[in-house]
């Protein structure tokens, strides 16, 4: 028995490594795997620690990279991290005791190659003229952080992030992206991108169409509809007793349901009598909606081509419309859309007054080519015409018409069948509108002067009867009539209509006086008038000493000021008005006039006294003590702001400021208070008491008092005027005004 428990005693104590083996990698990403063991035998005690171990050279220990998973027996699975892509590992399982660590097989693995990141476009959405949204789906990194992504776009397919781009953040997953910048009506290519540490991933290319802008109907119209054979929808415009579609016809078929063909190539269009249509340049996408097909002569000479109860227009129909917008010389501006939206710059005449809204949407020449957009718009007329040619051939040729960009009239021309022009399509029934008195807008006033003014008005409808004549009516009264003072322009016995803006000169007013003025048009029915604004005209000029000569200068503005020599020096013998200064740059006023400029560090202002302009005629402009100091000059060149050693000096030459009033105040009480007693103004200096402006806003003192401002400075927030000090007293004074005072200015010569 003791030989039996010694010898298996001795068998206990015999201990092993462990046995293991290794299982297969599974998981294998950029940077990271997945492996483990299954323990076989713990070697006859208990295993401390087991995992797996690996390198990038073979047989790889405890030594190398390894994870410490469990102790224990039976299977392991174990993560490796930190692993570099595109690299070949080498891994072992392994498990040890007290006797040692045992190795499991060794197998190898290649983690994954880091690439582009792999993304999708989303679909365009919220397209307008100038932006559009759209975006990407990121749906892997391809082992490379993302450092950046968003969508790039181009004119041309296929755009890359050199193209126009924008950058919206790094994450994977969706995001959105706003295109903006972009070109009406043009065709974009966009693709998403996302980039990391490999390079850039692009989407899939998509295309889309940015909107042409609307057209500009006339806003101060009442526009109808009418829907054609293929659902399409137009704007209609009564036009006397016309009515017409406000939009080019862009049908497919005729009102019966009869499909024409679309041609474009180029020579099968060539010389093709048959029915046939386009859009311009073949771009269906881009012109369409806004501009409408072209379409030949046999088109529209075939059969109906217009909504049922409508119908292509006469040469006769078109000549109608023509007359009735003021003829062929005036109605091409007063058909087409203003603006620069569709036509080409400057397109400065066009009214589109009536509502026919006509667009350049060019034309297709006998051959097949397209020219004209932006420039030039054309319209079929229904009528056929000819031209004899030699030894008795006829030619035969489609009437139509043509406006352009910068003619304000319109060509009726005969054209060639096999052009490709525009239609537009007119009711068949004409409307019966009863007649009203016209409406117009009155102009402001301008060119204000003593005794004459210069006016206008805007008519915005004749009211459907003729215009027979127009002008404007004034009254001192409010609400003036024709039975008051007016201007008169006949349109005579035809009934020409009048044109849509004019401009009346209202002669012999009374000087300082404030009208009423109202513009007016008239027809059969009565007469209209606008809304009324009224007027000052000015007041008495300056009275100058006539027995003095007198010279001139010019500013900036071109205001014409008399001057005066008194003693050595020469003088404006007038108040500054200039509103800039001598090199062009415009002196500010304040809006309204008597906004306070109490809390301005150094304000640059001038005004006319109390923000009313006829005041600035005669006593000229209140600047402030900045604007007259200001480096760039308010005086005109040669000459200056006078200074307060100038002002004295004139003062002393003219025996003291006891006595130097009177003889440089204009005389009379025509703009100083009675009784302006002792004003001789023998000088020739003509002082007007332009009064002064506050710097809290108030006006005071006009008619009353003068002052001037010296561009000498007395101390940071003062500098040295001089003012006359009442109408009724022969004193000039030497003033500390306050910077931000405004005052009259007198320039003198250099």
């Amino acid at each position: 028995m003791l030989s039996t428990f010694l010898a298996q005693s001795c068998k206990k104590d015999k201990h092993t490594i462990p046995v293991i083996t290794t299982t297969d990698v599974t998981e294998i990403s950029y940077t990271s795997a997945t492996s483990g063991g299954d323990l076989t035998d713990e070697g006859g005690t208990t295993v401390i620690t087991r995992g797996v171990c690996w390198d990038t050279t073979s047989g790889p220990t405890i030594a190398n990279s390894m994870t410490s998973d469990s102790c224990g027996s039976g299977s392991i699975v174990s993560h490796l991290t930190q692993l570099n892509p595109n690299t070949l590992y080498y891994i072992r399982a392994y498990a040890t005791n007290i006797v040692g660590t045992g190795y499991g097989n060794q197998v190898s693995f290649i983690t994954n190659q880091i690439a582009v990141p792999v993304l999708t476009t989303t679909a365009i959405t919220s397209i307008t003229q100038t932006s559009s949204v759209s975006g990407g789906i990121i749906t892997t990194e391809n082992g490379g952080s993302i450092t950046a992504r968003g969508v790039c776009w181009n004119t041309a397919p296929d755009p890359t992030i050199s193209d126009s781009k924008t950058s919206d953040g790094s994450d994977i997953g969706i995001y959105s992206s706003t295109l903006i910048g972009l070109t009406q009506n043009t065709t974009y290519y966009v693709r998403a991108y996302a980039i990391n540490s490999v390079g850039t991933g692009y989407g899939n290319s998509i295309s889309f169409n940015t909107q042409n802008y609307p057209i500009i109907f006339n806003p101060n119209l009442t526009y109808g509809t009418v829907t054609d054979i293929d659902g399409n929808v137009y704007k209609t415009i009564i036009i006397g007793r016309q009515v017409w579609m406000a939009e080019n016809l862009k049908t497919t078929k005729y009102n019966d349901g009869t499909t024409l063909s679309w041609i474009k190539d180029a020579y099968a269009w060539s010389n093709l009598k048959a029915p046939v249509y386009c859009w311009y340049n073949n771009d269906e996408a881009n012109y369409k909606n806004t501009y409408g097909a072209l379409y030949n002569w046999y088109t529209i000479h075939s059969r109906n081509l217009c909504p049922s109860g409508w119908h292509v227009p006469t040469d006769v129909e078109w000549r109608t419309l023509q007359n009735y917008l003021g003829g062929v010389g005036v109605a091409g501006d007063r058909s087409k859309e203003i603006s620069t939206t569709h036509w080409i710059s400057p397109n400065a005449g066009a009214t589109n007054e009536r509502g026919f809204t006509a667009l350049p949407c060019g034309s297709r020449h006998e051959n097949g080519t397209f020219s004209g957009f932006w420039s030039q718009g054309g319209w079929w007329s229904s009528t056929e015409t000819f031209i004899d040619g030699p030894i008795g051939v006829r030619n035969y040729f489609g009437w139509g018409l043509m406006v352009y960009w910068n003619i304000s009239g319109i060509l009726n021309g005969k054209f060639s069948k096999y052009l490709g022009l525009s239609v537009r399509c007119l009711r068949d029934e004409e409307e019966e509108v009863p007649a009203l008195i016209p409406t117009l807008i009155t102009i402001k006033a301008s060119s204000v002067t003593l005794n004459t003014e210069r006016s206008g008005g805007n008519i915005q409808s004749d009211g459907g009867a003729l215009i027979s004549a127009y002008g404007v009516c004034w009254s001192t009264s409010v609400n003036p009539t024709i039975a008051d003072n007016k201007t008169t322009v006949e349109s005579g016995a035809a009934g020409i209509y009048a044109p849509g803006i004019y401009t009346s000169i209202l002669n012999g007013l009374a000087e300082y006086t404030t009208y009423f003025v109202r513009a007016y048009a008239s027809n059969s029915i009565g007469t209209g008038y606008g809304n009324e604004i009224s007027f000052t005209t000015q007041n008495n000029p300056a009275i100058f000493n006539q027995d003095l000569t007198y010279r001139t200068v010019t500013d900036i503005e071109s205001n014409v000021y008399k001057t005066i020599t008194i003693g050595t020096q020469t003088w404006m013998a007038e108040n500054l008005k200039t509103t800039k200064y001598r090199n062009g740059d415009q002196i500010i006023t304040t809006s309204p006039a008597e906004r306070t400029i109490t809390d301005e560090s150094d304000p640059k202002y001038q005004w006319a006294y109390g923000g009313d302009e006829n005041y600035a005629a005669i006593y000229g402009r209140l600047y402030t003590w900045f604007a007259i100091t200001d480096p760039r000059n308010v005086c005109p060149t040669g000459w200056h702001v006078s200074t307060d050693a100038e002002w004295a000096t004139m003062t002393t030459y003219l025996g003291g400021e006891s006595t130097v009033s009177d003889k440089i105040k204009e005389t009379g009480t025509a703009h100083w208070y009675t009784p302006n007693t002792g004003a001789t103004n023998e000088t020739g200096f003509t002082a007007l008491p332009g009064g002064q402006r506050y710097n809290w806003g108030t006006f005071s003192d006009v008619e009353n008092e003068s002052y001037w401002w010296s561009s000498t400075e007395r101390s940071l927030t003062s500098a040295w005027s001089w003012f006359t000090y009442s109408y009724d007293k022969n004193i000039m004074i030497r003033y500390s005004g306050y910077k931000k005072m405004a005052y009259s200015v007198r320039c003198v010569k250099d």
